[in-house]
């Protein structure tokens, strides 16, 4: 099949059952077009004499390199969060005057701040810990 220019093959990882698609770049080479279990996308393949199961592949160092630092992203994430949710029930004081952290935003990474007159603010860890008070 032909799009955009490039031929693209339906290959098979046996190891772990999967099925995509390939395409073969200007070298002749066969890149996977999708994210396989062990594979990732990008990964030069190499395919077996039925030009549909793949052998052996070589991950895209770019692609590998994104893949490291979106798992370092995550892993910095949890430890936020986790940092945030250690500090519910905590006291703040700013210009608002004292507020009291009531609970944690998973998706925005910003601890919920309930003040004395029931203003609401959502603080990132940072500013959290700016204005946490020590007692």
């Amino acid at each position: 099949m032909i799009i955009n220019d490039k031929e693209y093959i339906k290959v098979r990882d046996a190891q772990e059952g999967e099925t995509g698609w390939a395409y073969y770049n200007e070298n002749g080479k066969v890149i996977l077009d999708n994210e396989f279990e062990r594979i990732p996308c990008g990964s030069t393949l190499t395919l077996a004499e039925d030009e549909y199961t793949i052998i052996s592949f070589t991950p895209n160092p770019v692609q590998a390199m994104i893949t490291e630092m979106e798992s370092d992203m995550a892993k910095a994430k949890r430890i936020e969060l986790a940092d945030l949710h250690e500090l519910v029930g905590c006291k703040v004081k700013s210009n608002l005057g004292t507020g009291l952290i009531k609970d944690v935003d998973d998706n925005s990474l910003r601890a919920v701040v309930e003040f004395e007159d029931n203003t609401t603010k959502h603080w990132n860890l940072a500013t959290i810990k700016e204005h946490l008070i020590t007692e």
